[in-house]
């Protein structure tokens, strides 16, 4: 009784496209051969591991370096290169390469910043200026003869 109701489930899943029928043969191969571990299996290819220290060294060296010329020097596709900038913190901002956390004197300036024009709104709201609509922002400027 319940493997139909599971069939009639999975039925009505690929009915309504959330499941193609080629992952539920797969699926039930692998099953009925008695294999019920759901991780994926190790793959052959390229290497996805990432010496951290290695890329730290590269991107030091240039800052302007492209993860597809980082790619080609350590022969691991570019994805990988990708991925491993994401896990050591470093971003591709204004050209180059540089650390995606702030340092203590970034965020100190920028502190400073944001209280100088909360005091500028105070004397001149200039806040009530801005038309802000969607992820579009315009200045009002409100001209008085």
């Amino acid at each position: 009784l319940w493997t139909f109701s599971y069939v009639s489930a999975i039925l009505s899943m690929i009915k309504r496209r959330l499941l193609r029928a080629h992952t539920v043969k797969v699926w039930f191969r692998k099953f009925k051969a008695g294999n019920f571990d759901i991780e994926d299996e190790p793959r052959s290819g390229r290497p996805i591991e990432v010496d951290c220290e290695q890329l730290k060294h590269i991107i030091d060296q240039d800052r302007n370096v492209s993860t597809r010329t980082i790619a080609l020097e350590l022969d691991i596709c570019q994805k990988t290169i990708d991925n491993a900038l994401k896990r050591i913190n470093v971003t591709f901002k204004f050209n180059r390469w540089v650390p995606h956390e702030l340092t203590a004197e970034r965020k100190r300036k920028r502190e400073a910043a944001c209280l100088a024009l909360l005091g500028d709104q105070r004397k001149e709201k200039i806040l009530d200026r801005f038309v802000i609509c969607d992820e579009k922002m315009g200045v009002l400027q409100q001209y008085k003869p």
